[in-house]
């Protein structure tokens, strides 16, 4: 089948997408941060790690104090405040905070981070992740049973316009206060007269009587 024809794009799902995949990396870029922060190098599987499975940062720290002190004598070692149980408990809070934001939100499932990345300590979400969301949210003639349909829904609307410009443009009577027959509507609207009606079931139903009206 030749090129996809879109046809419907669900902007309120790409908008939502998108506030999600910012906020998510908000948090991230606030643990890369820290660990930055605190002379941890960052990746992105171990950030994402973190806090897809809400883990302590405890093995990072302690490997820190291990480093800090390994040139430290023993005798010494006690007297140095590394700071390890402080960067624990504050790290933790925002892999929580994170993980919370990730559990708690529908759109969670749509994320594939192999598709983001960490630069010079920044968090870069790539337009191929945008891409995606995109095309998840939009609806295309892509099969040939909706070509069919979609041409005959084209032709329709085209045959259905000219008639409703048809009608109007055809001298009228008998409606007053303005009112003008037109060429299609729903059935039963009020204060609406048109050649062709509408039933809630797809029936399209001619009315005949209308003609009077149109001179």
């Amino acid at each position: 089948m030749e090129e996809k024809i879109l046809v419907h794009k669900y902007e309120s799902e790409i908008r939502s997408g998108k506030g999600f995949y910012e906020a998510v990396r908000i948090n991230i870029q606030e643990l890369v941060d820290f660990l930055v922060e605190n002379e941890v190098e960052p990746t992105l599987n171990m950030v994402v790690g973190l806090i897809r499975s809400n883990r302590s940062s405890k093995a990072l720290f302690e490997e820190r104090e291990r480093q800090i002190l390994k040139d430290v004598p023993k005798i010494l070692r006690s007297s140095v405040n590394t700071g390890t149980a402080e960067n624990i408990k504050a790290c933790d809070e925002i892999i929580q905070r994170a993980n919370r934001l990730l559990t708690y939100s529908d759109n969670s499932r749509l994320i594939d981070f192999s598709k983001w990345s960490i630069e010079n300590n920044k968090v870069i979400i790539t337009e191929a992740v945008f891409k995606e969301l995109e095309e998840s949210s939009s609806i295309y003639i892509d099969t040939p049973s909706k070509k069919a349909i979609y041409e005959k829904a084209i032709a329709a609307k085209k045959a259905l316009e000219d008639l409703n410009q048809a009608v109007i443009n055809v001298s009228q009577r008998g409606l007053g206060d303005g009112l003008k027959v037109i060429g299609i509507a729903p059935a039963n609207r009020l204060l609406t007269f048109s050649i062709l009606e509408v039933h809630g079931n797809g029936d399209v139903e001619l009315i005949g009587e209308r003609f009077d009206n149109i001179l």
